[in-house]
């Protein structure tokens, strides 16, 4: 399979939504009801590098996850416009039933207020896989919500199939730039650098050809400058949120606790991420090939979680490009588990090979993935101890390596 299918949408998969009636989230379980906003970000002096007009600029949209009370309506799952894009970008026909779309439950209350007496909560920030709608990863947001974290989830425009504005307004991505950007020739090169990480050659020579791809006009490179800039962007309004006095977040955020994780190339930006911007004390990447030039042979200075499905890749890539990661760096693998079992897929779609997801309970899958990044979160932004011993004995699925 050529990189620029992968890239395209790294779950590489077809949703038969028809397989499930009215299929439902788990529920969240810790203390706190959830509450949801959503804003918009607009970067004046960021020029938008994702299309051809010189007069655009960045805009983002930021899904905000938190401990609420329990009023409010409930959130949908997803905007119809934002799922008929992602629909025709998978290529499904008109039969496929998604009246259950309408039913879905999120468990989340919209605009409701932050819970009373909860003391500054760490904010968490989440970048989703490439061209893969945020609204996928709810189940994650909705978890890590109820155990006390404030997750805003940035949505990469022009990069994810569609973003959904605070407005209503739907932008969708601009598939002509990126099939541009992936000729022939830079597939080659990626599959011939891939060829080699999976060779009998020792890790210096591995680590030397992929900076070679990556210091070229390789064009992840380039966009492991805009994600992490747009991570930044959504630190910048979580810090403007908890200042503002007149605003539904007042103090309520400790900015001083800031971690992030991302799925594939969130993930990937997101390591990224935690190099550049000294504001993030600790991060994760989900089950991500890990791209960008300065992560190749980092050590890494704060704590870095690599967690990774039960299947051969990326593991040749990343321990190439992780192998000098240091004390701070650990690695996780969950049996059973596909790429796209780091979404909300499994639970719509069971086990599927074109899904490209696992054997792993759907609903188990979900809270195996979530009790991961809150016990990681938990002992490096609440002082908590790290439980690793009871969640091993809890999940055997999930193994240190």
């Amino acid at each position: 399979m050529c990189l620029r299918s992968i890239i395209l949408f790294a779950q590489t998969c077809t949703l038969l939504f028809s397989q499930f009636l009215f299929p439902q989230l788990p529920e969240p379980s810790g203390l706190h009801c959830v509450g949801k906003m959503k804003f918009q970000i607009n970067i004046g002096d960021r020029p938008e590098q994702y299309t051809e007009s010189p007069s655009d600029f960045r805009k983002l949209a930021v899904d905000v996850w938190y401990p609420s009370t329990c009023n409010g309506d409930a959130a949908r799952y997803m905007h119809p416009k934002v799922f008929q894009a992602y629909k025709a970008s998978r290529k499904l026909g008109d039969s496929v039933d998604i009246s259950f779309m309408q039913q879905l439950k999120t468990h989340a209350h919209l605009n409701a207020k932050v819970v009373p007496g909860l003391p500054a909560a760490p904010v968490l920030v989440f970048s989703h896989g490439s061209s893969t709608p945020v609204e996928l990863y709810t189940s994650f947001m909705l978890q890590l919500a109820s155990h006390g974290y404030f997750v805003f989830a940035v949505s990469h425009t022009y990069n994810s199939i569609a973003v959904e504005f605070p407005d209503g307004s739907v932008v969708t991505a601009n598939r002509t730039y990126f099939d541009k950007r992936w000729t022939d020739a830079i597939n080659t090169g990626w599959e011939d650098m891939m060829t080699f990480v999976k060779s009998g050659a020792d890790l210096e020579a591995k680590r030397a050809k992929v900076q070679t791809l990556y210091g070229s006009d390789f064009p992840a490179s380039g966009d492991m400058k805009i994600w992490p800039a747009d991570i930044a962007s959504a630190i910048d309004l979580a810090i403007t949120l908890n200042k503002d006095r007149a605003g539904p977040f007042h103090k309520r955020l400790n900015t001083r606790k800031i971690g992030g994780f991302g799925h594939s190339y969130g993930g990937s930006a997101m390591a990224n991420a935690l190099i550049s911007d000294s504001r993030i004390k600790v991060a994760v990447n989900l089950d991500g090939w890990q791209f960008g030039p300065v992560v190749i042979g980092h050590r890494f200075k704060k704590p870095f979680l690599y967690v990774r499905g039960g299947y051969p890749q990326p593991d040749a890539l990343n321990t190439a490009v992780y192998s000098l990661a240091g004390p701070k760096f650990k690695q996780l693998k969950i049996i059973g588990t596909g790429h796209s079992d780091f979404t909300d897929l499994p639970l719509f779609s069971g086990k599927d090979n074109i899904f490209n997801t696992g054997e792993l309970h759907p609903t188990r899958n979900t809270y195996v993935i979530s009790d991961i990044l809150l016990t990681f979160f938990d002992a490096h932004l609440k002082r908590k101890k790290a439980t690793w011993s009871s969640l091993l004995r809890n999940y055997p699925e999930a193994q240190f390596e």
